[in-house]
């Protein structure tokens, strides 16, 4: 559906009321929200799987495009700029578990993964470890298998830099 929670504001007739516990919450959980601005579902048959007794559940979501790309560095500006990613919002899960991810890939595979959780710092993280397999008929699948630890509210954003995303970007930034 593509909603997000609404920002009070005065005189607002729809949204919460303003209030310092409210904000701080926006504030918290903005940039998940950001992560996922203007995304469309994958629609691949068994695009997430999470096990590992987190008691997580995910999805999968592309966002952006592949036009215009650009050196910026916020969420909301790579999207706009053209850059596209696969991310999987994981939620629900158990407070600083972790989540074993099996994900299909874009078809260009993930040259990259980081994480992205609530709360103050509000960047992208590297995940050190993780797996790529092939799968499917002639290894059309790129499944990636990661273990994602989730902060203490239980949730994450799952991303994957597409193979040519260090090269689109230094080709952009050297014109």
């Amino acid at each position: 559906m593509g909603v997000f929670p609404m920002a009070p504001f005065e005189d607002a007739d729809h949204s919460l009321p303003p209030s310092t516990e409210a904000d701080a919450h926006y504030v918290h959980y903005g940039s998940l929200f950001a992560a996922v601005r203007g995304k469309t579902w994958v629609l691949t048959p068994h695009a997430v799987n999470v096990t590992g007794g987190s008691g997580a559940v995910a999805n999968a979501f592309d966002v952006g495009s592949r036009k215009d790309v650009s050196t910026t560095t916020t969420t909301t500006e790579r999207a706009s700029a053209g850059e596209r990613y696969r991310v999987w919002p994981i939620v629900m899960g158990v407070a600083n578990s972790t989540a074993v991810l099996s994900v299909t890939a874009p078809a260009e595979g993930c040259a990259e993964l980081d994480v992205l959780l609530p709360g103050p710092a509000q960047q992208w993280t590297a995940l050190p470890s993780w797996r790529t397999t092939m799968t499917g008929v002639a290894a059309s699948s790129v499944v990636v298998e990661a273990n994602v630890t989730l902060g203490v509210e239980g949730c994450a954003v799952l991303r994957c830099k597409p193979p040519d995303h260090r090269s689109t970007q230094a080709a952009a930034a050297a014109a």
